[in-house]
C-alpha cells in the first residue's frame, strides 16, 4: 500500500468524511515491511493517524515455517 501514499491519504479523507456524516468513528491500519517509509510519507499520512504493523520476515525457510499457506506450500 505504501507505493501510493497519496491514494491512501485520499481514501482515508473520503472515509473520514463519510464517517462524520454517519456519526461513526473510523481508524486506519497499514501493514508493511517498512522498506518504503520516509519522513515525507509519514508527514502525508500523519493527519489520518494510522496504526502501522511492521511485518518482519526472515529467510524463506523460517518465513515458510512460520507462515505456511493452507496447502502447506511456500508463502
Amino acid at each position: 500500500p505504501l507505493l501510493y501514499p497519496g491514494a491512501i491519504a485520499s481514501i482515508a479523507q473520503y472515509t473520514q468524511a463519510l464517517a462524520r456524516e454517519k456519526k461513526i468513528s473510523s481508524s486506519f491500519q497499514i501493514i508493511t515491511n517498512a522498506t518504503l517509509i520516509t519522513k515525507e510519507m509519514l508527514d502525508l499520512l500523519a493527519p489520518i493517524r494510522p496504526t502501522f504493523t511492521v511485518s518482519i520476515d526472515g529467510p524463506a525457510s523460517i518465513n515458510d515455517r512460520q507462515r505456511p499457506q493452507k496447502n502447506g506450500g511456500s508463502s
